[in-house]
C-alpha cells in the first residue's frame, strides 16, 4: 500500500506489461545505447511475445539463479542497475581506493554462467561476461558510459541482480501480477 504501482499497470489499454529492447553494444563499452519502451505484451502487433521464453516469477517478481555453487533465492532483473550484481568469493573486487570501487577488476574478462529456475522450476542458462571495471571505467573518458559486461558484488549471498547488462541486446517482456499476457498468466519475464 505505501508503494507506488508501476503506472502502466493504470492504462486502460496496454496495460498488462512492457517490453523494452535493447541494442547489444560493443565489450569496451557504448557512448550511448538507446532502446525502446512498448506499453502492454500481446495487445497490440509491435509487442507480440512471439517465441520468448516465459520466467515464471513470484509476485514481486523474484526467481532464483544457481550461481557458482550459490543458490541465490532473491534474484531479479533491473533495467535501473548500471551492472549485474552478485556473489563471487573469488573474483577480484576492484581497489576501495579506485574510482571502480564497489565494481569487480578481473584480471581479465571472466565468461560466466548462470542458471535461472523460475517459480515453477524450469530453468534456462544464461551465458555473460565480466569485465576490469577500472578499464571499463578507463573509457569513460571517451564518453563512454554503457556497458555490457559490468559487475559487482551484491553485499549478501541471497541475491542476483541481473541489471542492464543482461537487457543488451535483447528484447525483456515484463508481465504485470495477475495480468494475462500473450496468452500466459503473470506475473512473469520473457525474452
Amino acid at each position: 500500500a505505501q508503494q507506488v504501482p508501476n503506472p502502466a499497470a493504470l492504462f486502460p489499454v496496454d496495460n498488462n506489461g512492457v517490453v523494452i529492447t535493447l541494442p547489444s553494444i560493443s565489450s569496451a563499452g557504448a557512448v550511448s545505447a538507446s532502446g525502446t519502451l512498448t506499453f502492454g505484451i500481446g495487445t497490440q502487433s509491435n509487442n507480440s511475445l512471439g517465441s520468448a521464453k516465459v520466467i515464471a516469477t513470484d509476485t514481486y517478481g523474484g526467481f532464483t539463479t544457481s550461481y557458482a555453487g550459490q543458490t541465490l533465492a532473491m534474484s531479479y532483473t533491473d533495467s535501473g542497475s548500471n551492472g549485474s550484481f552478485f556473489s563471487d568469493p573469488v573474483m577480484l573486487q576492484c581497489a576501495a581506493s579506485s574510482a571502480a570501487s564497489g565494481y569487480f577488476c578481473p584480471t581479465s574478462t571472466e565468461y560466466l554462467s548462470a542458471t535461472i529456475i523460475d517459480a515453477n522450476n524450469a530453468s534456462t542458462l544464461v551465458n555473460f561476461s565480466i569485465a576490469n571495471a577500472a578499464t571499463l571505467f578507463t573509457n569513460d573518458n571517451g564518453g563512454y558510459y554503457a556497458f555490457s559486461n559490468l559487475g559487482g558484488p551484491s553485499g549478501d549471498n541471497t541475491t542476483f541482480d541481473w541489471g542492464i547488462t543482461f537487457f543488451f541486446g535483447k528484447t525483456i517482456f515484463t508481465a504485470f501480477n495477475g495480468m494475462k499476457a500473450g496468452g500466459v498468466s503473470g506475473p512473469f519475464i520473457a525474452y
